[in-house]
């Protein structure tokens, strides 16, 4: 990665990943991604420090972002891993107000489309338990 590029876009770097903003223009005001160093497909590949630390900074986003009455949803979407090695976590800051009926749009969005999702309707919430668990079941 080149200088410039660091300078511009990377927000946060560590040993473990990256917080970046997007380098092209951006679906809402405070779109930004979590790349892990680590080149991987999916999360679930990830060493345990890595998801770890992840997981951690997603708390904090959550307490910092909540004392301006805003929160983040993030996303990860799984790519064909012979066409993309690298995953990207995509995240989006909203008003919290926004929040519940941005979950309703998902579900019906989801439940709507035809042929990306039409044999991979599972849809897994993940409030109050461990994510890496409900995946790995």
């Amino acid at each position: 990665m080149d200088d410039e590029f660091c300078a511009r876009y990377v927000i946060n770097q560590n040993d473990k990943f990256m917080v970046v903003l997007p380098p092209t223009r951006t679906v809402t005001d405070g779109e930004f991604y979590i790349i892990p160093i680590e080149h991987t497909s999916d999360s679930t590949q990830l060493d345990s420090e890595t998801l770890t630390r992840i997981h951690n900074l997603f708390r904090n986003l959550i307490t910092y972002l909540g004392k301006s009455n805003k929160s983040v949803i993030c996303v990860e979407t799984y790519h064909d891993s012979t066409k993309r090695t690298h995953m990207i976590i995509d995240c989006f800051i909203f008003e919290k107000s926004e929040v519940s009926d941005l979950k309703i749009y998902f579900k019906k969005a989801l439940s709507e489309s035809d042929v990306e999702w039409s044999n991979h309707k599972k849809l897994l919430v993940f409030k109050g338990s461990k994510f890496y668990e409900k995946v790995n079941a």
